[in-house]
């Protein structure tokens, strides 16, 4: 638009493909797991150099969440096998419930998380569950890239909102400890908010859908 170029905002194709998502009680049944069981999801990232950073870190914060609430059941998903075997290898949890490529299922099952930023956190609220976003990435990066940051979120769901809708965490304030401070206060306290939030940000991506998308593009031919 500042350019002067022709735009149309026609959906993005995650707020469809979610537009009628299974229930968390549909989906906890697929894998016979009890409707009142509180479920955590663990996204440590899905490149490499994210899980090798994001893992460790997640697995000592529901560490701390495990000991202050040990009915929970946490799940942590991985783009491929060779991270769930990378971070089995380093860590002794067999009380988690690793796998691989089901990131979306695991999301819609859990009642809360916390994730790695990107499209993990997008797909979090689309599917109604409330997470503590974090990013970690080499310190001559983050010392690069911080003096160009004009935003003040890093997140997209808080990013779509304008405002703080999810718990943020980056750099060296992603800590154990300071992520299940975060996750406690979000699931005693943000909880319900972050519902209502993630409504409008499903009903503003959703747009007209791919009929509009199919009608922008034929006027333009």
């Amino acid at each position: 638009k500042d350019s002067s170029v022709k735009v149309s905002f026609v959906g993005h194709p995650l707020a469809h493909k979610f537009a009628s998502p299974m229930s968390k009680k549909e989906t906890r049944r697929k894998r016979s797991l009890p409707p009142e069981v509180k479920v955590i999801a663990l996204l440590p990232g899905s490149r490499e150099s994210e899980v090798s950073k994001m893992a460790k870190v997640l697995l000592d914060a529901a560490e701390m969440i495990r000991k202050s609430d040990n009915t929970a059941r946490f799940y942590m998903p991985f783009a491929k096998n060779s991270h769930k075997i990378i971070v089995q290898k380093q860590n002794d949890c067999s009380w988690i419930n690793f796998s691989v490529g089901d990131s979306q299922e695991v999301l819609s099952l859990s009642d809360i998380g916390i994730v790695t930023s990107g499209t993990a956190s997008l797909e979090a609220a689309l599917l109604r569950t409330p997470v503590v976003v974090a990013y970690k990435t080499s310190w001559l990066t983050y010392i690069v890239v911080k003096p160009m940051l004009k935003i003040s979120h890093f997140s997209l769901p808080n990013l779509l909102a304008g405002k703080m809708v999810l718990p943020e965490l980056m750099q060296h304030k992603v800590t154990a400890f300071n992520l299940f401070n975060a996750f406690n206060k979000l699931d005693q306290q943000d909880y319900q908010n972050c519902l209502e939030a993630f409504d409008k940000i499903h009903s503003e991506l959703k747009s007209k859908g791919p009929d509009s998308a199919a009608n922008c593009i034929a006027e333009m031919l």
